[in-house]
């Protein structure tokens, strides 16, 4: 029952949202949709999942309630504090040359692709490509160095400021269409399905900022069907090629007995194929109760600004130690076989509860809403921009998978989110300086 209601709250979100606001994905409804779809799949109990304590699920529920109230906030703060008749964007977002754009950003992420393939080849060979689980493992412990994401990496914002443009009207033509496929295939290169994942939420959430209370329900549907099926072919068929399918991983979910062969059978046989991606939208929350018990020590602010921290330990302006990047793995459920099955997703509570602890985690969790929100209102007032479109589309992005990771810790994402911003940062800087007489 409680499975049931977290269910139909997910689903009314977006829903209530676009009767109230006239947009669908409003940062409040990202964060209720997410986080009650997936704690709704939680409560089916489908893997052997430890029960959630009562602190926890408390913990939780102040963590969507700020989550919400600063998304809400955020955005009537933007909506008060801009101007009523904001000037509009310039074509293009003031790009004088929009094709080139596209192609220089897919030429400099292609050029991260074509490292990454000489690493892998120098590495093992050719044949490594066809050994996905020992090239993801080789990867993982660095053997090949990922140097090469600092190029690649820029895909990533080749796809979406093509993407941008074209919602906004731009003409990119045939060059700038070609290079936005060639980036967004680059981004398919590497084992990691992080890439192509966020370049389809950012980009279809960015097609529904633009439209807004245009977009007709049946069409917004129709597009979510096809870009969940787009997710699903990706996140199996790069699984599969890494060793994470649910045949090689062991992962069996709890469901109704079938005889083989029969109709009943074969959906039961088909639902277990999903095994894994419902381990990926629930695993985090009996992650998370091991954290909130283990009582580590505080960090006082390592892990939040870890993204501002490590440039400058690297550079020796702060002597600090820094906690690992990569959260440890802890054991949340079993395989068929009874061996353990780990995951290093706690939800993005992550970083402020081992900094602060679940008081500064909830209020983390109230700043994150409230800046989604006032970037989402920012956007709302001038739609045709791209830039605008960029920025809260990634942060939608982001918002949506708090329930997984924590992407606003990320050195990665504001890397991408620069990269997609700079060109038209630059447009408006040079704009400015044209417009600026020059002294005498």
């Amino acid at each position: 029952m409680i499975a049931v209601l977290l269910l139909a709250v997910a689903v009314m979100a977006p829903l209530l949202s676009r009767r109230l606001t006239g947009d669908v994905w409003t940062p409040a409804a990202v964060a209720i949709a997410t986080w009650a779809g997936t704690l709704g799949l939680f409560a089916l109990h489908l893997l052997d999942y430890p029960p959630l304590p009562g602190h926890v699920q408390g913990l939780i529920a102040a963590t969507v309630a700020a989550l919400v109230g600063g998304a809400i906030a955020g955005q009537r703060l933007a909506d008060r504090n801009q101007p009523r008749t904001p000037q509009p964007s310039p074509s293009g977002g003031g790009l004088r040359r929009p094709t080139t754009t596209v192609a220089a950003l897919t030429l400099v992420g292609l050029l991260g692709v074509a490292w990454y393939v000489r690493l892998v080849v120098t590495t093992g060979g050719w044949a490594l490509f066809g050994q996905g689980e020992m090239l993801r493992y080789l990867l993982t412990i660095g053997t090949i160095p990922s140097r090469y994401l600092f190029l690649q990496q820029v895909c990533s914002a080749a796809a979406l400021v093509a993407w941008a443009l074209v919602l906004t009207g731009t003409r990119i033509g045939a060059v700038g269409v070609l290079a936005a496929i060639a980036a967004t295939l680059g981004t398919l290169t590497s084992t990691d399905r992080t890439q192509i994942f966020m370049v389809m939420l950012s980009g279809g959430f960015m097609y529904a900022l633009r439209r807004g209370a245009t977009l007709p329900l049946a069409r917004l549907a129709a597009i979510a069907a096809a870009g969940a099926l787009l997710m699903a072919t990706a996140f199996f068929i790069i699984g599969a090629w890494t060793g994470k399918a649910a045949s090689q991983v062991g992962l069996q979910m709890r469901l109704p007995a079938a005889a083989p062969g029969t109709w009943p059978g074969r959906l039961v046989d088909a639902a277990q194929r999903g095994s894994v991606a419902y381990f990926y939208a629930t695993g985090s929350y009996p992650a998370l109760a091991q954290l909130v018990d283990a009582g580590h020590p505080r960090l006082h602010g390592r892990h939040t600004f870890f993204p501002l921290l490590r440039p400058l330990q690297r550079a020796g302006v702060l002597a600090i130690d820094l906690p690992a990047a990569i959260p440890p793995f802890v054991a949340v459920a079993h395989r068929a076989d009874g061996t353990p099955f780990g995951t290093n997703a706690y939800t993005f509570l992550y970083y402020p509860l081992e900094d602060f602890g679940p008081i500064g985690a909830i209020v983390y969790a109230g700043l994150v809403g409230a800046g989604c929100g006032w970037a989402f209102g920012w956007a709302r007032r001038d739609r045709a921009s791209p830039l605008r479109l960029l920025v809260a589309g990634q942060l939608s992005t982001a918002l949506a998978l708090t329930f997984f990771v924590n992407k606003f810790n990320s050195t990665a994402f504001w890397y991408v989110l620069l990269w997609t911003a700079l060109p038209f940062l630059w447009a408006a800087v040079s704009a400015r300086r044209g417009r600026v007489p020059a002294r005498s």
